[in-house]
């Protein structure tokens, strides 16, 4: 093979692979300990560290776990030393369907966020759910945002369950699209 031959074979395969990290992702989680600076981790569906999501997030750690519709992470954020989150959505799920568990240990009183959120949702769907679980030593409080305008992180709450505390938790709120409404998005 001589020279220009290997020359744009490698940059075919540089321009692919810097293509692939600036696709606006659709499903995206977030971990934040609140007593840090900046979100901790943010991880998009079938996306590597450094790309770019929707609302101009960029990714600081990769999700390599297949399949599609399904985002995990594992790993200390700040005060909060195990944190075991996982998100499943469309095509695993739905239409129309979010779901969220997470099991969290803390070393010291902190404030962990976590964001969950998918955009794209259409179709001829007449109802949306999102649904929740996991276990914690401390207190959690949920919100179930909907939004018409298809943000990441977008939209007015849709369902505001009773705080838990301590132990296991879990359940689920849904709502009413209105039949072929979308593109919207969920976002727990």
């Amino acid at each position: 093979m001589d020279f220009s031959r290997v020359a744009a074979l490698t940059a075919g395969i540089g321009i692919s692979i810097s293509t692939a990290n600036v696709a606006q992702a659709a499903f995206v989680m977030t971990l934040d300990d609140l007593s840090t600076t900046g979100v901790d981790v943010i991880l998009s569906d079938g996306l590597g560290v450094g790309a770019t999501t929707g609302s101009s997030l960029v990714t600081t750690a990769a999700d390599g776990i297949a399949p599609d519709g399904f985002i995990s992470f594992n790993g200390g954020v700040g005060s909060f030393t195990v944190n075991v989150v996982t998100g499943v959505s469309d095509p695993l799920i739905g239409p129309g369907e979010l779901d969220l568990n997470s099991i969290n240990v803390s070393g010291s009183d902190g404030i962990l966020e976590i964001r969950l959120t998918d955009t794209g949702y259409t179709g001829n769907v007449s109802a949306y759910t999102a649904n929740f679980g996991g276990t914690t030593t401390g207190n959690v409080d949920f919100n179930f945002l909907r939004d018409a305008g298809n943000d990441e992180f977008g939209g007015s709450s849709f369902f505001d369950p009773a705080a838990a505390s301590g132990g296991a938790f879990s359940g689920s709120g849904g709502g009413s699209t209105g039949a072929g409404s979308g593109p919207y998005s969920l976002t727990i």
